[in-house]
């Protein structure tokens, strides 16, 4: 959405509070979240975006974060501009000024573009809730015409690891990774701890037409939420409403990421218990529905085949390390990259 020459990438609204200052980064619209299990996560900002474009050498960003301190990167495009912290529940200003050996390599063309022109600033918050506050500048704001970003939008949705919640940059999730890898733009859909699958997201999902790939990962939160039953017509509804209403965009479902409640490979033969059984049955429902389904746009991903090692994961033996994060995107951006469409057009000066 655009506001104040500003556009919320990966913003379904701007929601506003009785008695509380400024407007809330909400990915999810009201009517979606509300009815979500885990609607307070779907208003947590991560993977949300400010983006524009301005000739200002300065520029004055005020935001606020919510109950804690939240990191917020500024970049130029693909290039990191700089990091900063804002303080929990206080009102802050971003004062940025562009960097003098950036804008001469600009000047003389040798500074490539990525996916994004360095001309458009990214403003990207971590964790956290934000609440925007005002922009200030000495020229006029823009947002980024169509040829200064990606023409590919990937839209993801799974746990906490699709969310990069636990990562220590959300930046270097492997969702961020392998849209990096790939040149693309992704509108981050995860939902940390509460990817329950539910009739809403689904349904919310086949409605938009802003994507061009989605992918799913599902499973990991429900193991001891649902029988098999339910994990079975949750995630048949899913799939199926999502890939009749878009026959012609490829839908990627993977399997649970191997943790420590995955038979034969972490877990030790006398530790498996309910949440491994779910977890082979919930993996065979998945790979079945893709298999039986009549739908020429939807493959399956093993999550096996991008969490590849032990290593990846941290000590809770369930989230990836910021390592395991990256080594995770490169591996899924190469099942990916048959899927995209054939002619991805490079951004060039």
């Amino acid at each position: 959405m655009e506001y104040d020459g500003i556009e919320f990438f990966n913003v379904a609204e701007l929601s506003r509070r009785p008695n509380q200052p400024g407007a809330f980064l909400e990915r999810w619209p009201a009517e979606v979240r509300n009815a979500l299990d885990g609607r307070r996560v779907a208003r947590v900002t991560a993977n949300c975006e400010l983006r524009f474009v301005t000739e200002s050498k300065s520029i004055e960003v005020t935001l606020r974060s919510i109950n804690e301190d939240c990191p917020v990167h500024v970049f130029c495009g693909d290039y990191l501009h700089s990091t900063c912290t804002l303080q929990g529940d206080r009102i802050q200003t971003l004062e940025i000024e562009r960097n003098d050996r950036f804008e001469e390599n600009l000047r003389s063309k040798a500074t490539e573009w990525g996916r994004y022109h360095p001309r458009v600033w990214r403003i990207v918050p971590g964790k956290g809730r934000i609440t925007y506050h005002g922009i200030e500048t000495h020229e006029s704001v823009r947002p980024p015409k169509n040829e200064e970003v990606p023409s590919t939008r990937w839209l993801a949705y799974g746990s906490s690891i699709t969310h990069g919640y636990d990562a220590f940059d959300s930046n270097n999730s492997y969702v961020a990774t392998a849209a990096r890898e790939l040149g693309i733009d992704v509108l981050n859909m995860g939902m940390a701890g509460n990817c329950r699958i539910e009739k809403e997201a689904a349904d919310y999902f086949a409605a938009r037409d802003d994507w061009d790939l989605l992918t799913a990962e599902l499973g990991v939160n429900v193991l001891q939420a649902y029988t098999v039953e339910e994990f079975f017509e949750r995630s048949h509804y899913f799939i199926t409403t999502i890939a009749e209403a878009h026959p012609e965009k490829p839908l990627c479902i993977v399997t649970i990421f191997p943790n420590h409640y995955t038979p034969e490979k972490y877990t030790s033969p006398e530790q498996i218990g309910k949440h491994c059984s779910n977890e082979l049955a919930f993996n065979k429902c998945l790979r079945g529905i893709v298999r039986d389904g009549a739908f020429s746009n939807v493959t399956l991903v093993e999550g096996a085949d991008i969490l590849t090692s032990p290593e990846f994961l941290t000590v809770d033996l369930v989230h990836p390390s910021d390592y395991g994060m990256i080594e995770m995107g490169k591996n899924l951006a190469r099942y990916l990259c048959p899927l995209l469409p054939s002619s991805i057009p490079s951004v060039s000066a």
